[in-house]
């Protein structure tokens, strides 16, 4: 289709559908920003070429009229959902537009939270405690039904391990006591929390550049993280993440199968917000630099199919846990 008739198509369905606009201006800008293909030749008319827009650009243009209504306006916001959702596009364009999205909602977060405990390991009074808990912002009144509420300390534990963990190496023995510490004692969700909450955001809010004459290794900080990963650990991130959505979503199931569900309908409404997270600005990037992390520090890496198939191993009484983790450690030895 020509152009003219790409737009056209794009503006009825738009309207009709997601009650949004869809011009030529605009897809001009979308072409510029190399977030929409450019014209492609079709055939020829005599020696003219004709060139025009195939259905892959059609759905893209439509996808990107989805994001647009759920409020993701920025071309670094699209370009990383675009990237999350399987389409196409430069890794150097997907590693920028990650970091600026990234940075500018971890920088919010540090923002917001002011305490002069937050980069130390003293004890937090309790009253100084209540208010640094405020600052992380409420928690969402379906986790809260679903019991999915953690200790405070372990709230104030885990945002010291975003600022100042190791996001480049692990301490595989610290990981590995914790593990068999939670087999050994009787499962339950704040076992799980105080055990692995620090450790599954350990450095995900080093933003800051390093201070002048600080030396770091090649993965200290998320912004070397992003930047210096290659196409295929991208596209290893993306399968993990959409994974960890899909365990996200099944989040009733599993729980079900261990003993820790509390109530079914609670749970699910919880766990699907979790996985639906991924859909929004702060929480696609969020969920794409956590499984980059774990590609690169654990070599850790899941697809959807594993996942689902883990997923029926939990129900089925199949999965063993600390075969699971004893196979995890030795991948990340070599």
């Amino acid at each position: 289709m020509k152009k003219e008739e790409l737009v056209a198509y794009l503006t009825f369905r738009s309207w009709r559908r997601y009650g949004q606009t869809f011009d030529i201006a605009f897809l001009h800008d979308l072409i510029k920003q190399a977030l929409m293909p450019k014209a492609k030749p079709l055939g020829h008319n005599g020696r003219r070429t004709i060139y025009g827009y195939d259905w892959k650009a059609y759905r893209r243009g439509l996808q990107i009229v989805r994001l647009r209504r759920a409020g993701l306006t920025g071309f670094d916001a699209i370009r990383v959902q675009l990237f999350r959702c399987g389409y196409s596009l430069p890794a150097h364009e997907v590693q920028r537009a990650l970091w600026n999205e990234y940075r500018l909602c971890a920088t919010k977060l540090n923002t917001n939270v002011r305490s002069r405990y937050a980069d130390n390991v003293r004890e937090v009074p309790a009253g100084h405690q209540a208010s640094m808990i405020t600052s992380f912002g409420d928690l969402d009144p379906d986790f809260d039904a679903a019991g999915l509420r953690m200790a405070p300390q372990t709230y104030v534990e885990g945002y010291r391990a975003a600022k100042a963990g190791a996001l480049g190496s692990i301490d595989e023995v610290a990981a590995t006591n914790s593990v068999f510490q939670i087999i050994a004692r009787r499962l339950s969700f704040a076992a799980l929390a105080q055990s692995l909450a620090s450790r599954l955001v350990e450095g995900l809010l080093m933003v800051d550049p390093p201070a002048m004459g600080e030396r770091g290794s090649a993965r200290d900080y998320v912004e070397r993280l992003i930047l210096g990963a290659s196409p295929a650990s991208l596209t290893s991130a993306r399968e993990t993440s959409a994974a960890m959505c899909i365990g996200a979503r099944r989040l009733s199931e599993i729980m079900g199968a261990f003993g820790l569900q509390a109530g079914f309908e609670k749970v699910h409404k919880a766990s699907a917000k979790v996985a639906g997270a991924a859909r929004q600005r702060e929480w696609g990037a969020f969920y794409l630099v956590l499984a980059l992390r774990e590609v690169e520090r654990d070599r850790f890496q899941l697809t959807p199919q594993k996942m689902l198939s883990l997923i029926e191993q939990i129900k089925t009484k199949e999965f063993k846990l600390t075969s699971f983790f004893a196979k995890l450690w030795r991948l990340q030895r070599r």
